[in-house]
C-alpha cells in the first residue's frame, strides 16, 4: 500500500490497515505519508529553524532544558552538540 499510496490514500482499506496495527518497521513511513509531510515541509521551508532560533532567545525554559540534558546525558552521542538536530 505504501508503495501505490496514491491509490490507497483515502481508501477504507487503508483505514481498516491503521485500526488493525501498523508494522513497526513501516509506522514512520506510513504515518509521513498519512500525514503528507513532504508538502507541509515545503509550505513552511525555514520555519523551524527560525522557531528554534526564536526559543533560544526568548525562552528562559530552553535554558534549564539544556542544563538538565547535559547533566542527564553528558555522555549520550545524541546530545554531545548543544542545541545540536536531536
Amino acid at each position: 500500500m505504501v508503495k501505490k499510496w496514491d491509490k490507497y490514500r483515502n481508501s477504507g482499506r487503508m483505514v481498516k490497515r491503521v485500526y488493525k496495527g501498523l508494522p513497526m518497521q513501516l509506522r514512520g513511513q506510513a504515518w509521513a505519508l498519512m500525514l503528507d509531510v513532504e508538502k507541509v515541509k515545503n509550505e513552511n521551508e525555514g520555519k523551524y529553524e527560525r522557531m528554534k532560533e526564536q526559543a533560544r532567545m526568548f525562552s528562559q525554559e530552553i535554558k534549564q532544558i539544556d542544563l538538565d540534558v547535559n547533566r542527564t546525558f553528558r555522555n549520550h552521542i545524541m546530545f554531545m552538540d548543544r542545541f545540536g538536530f536531536k
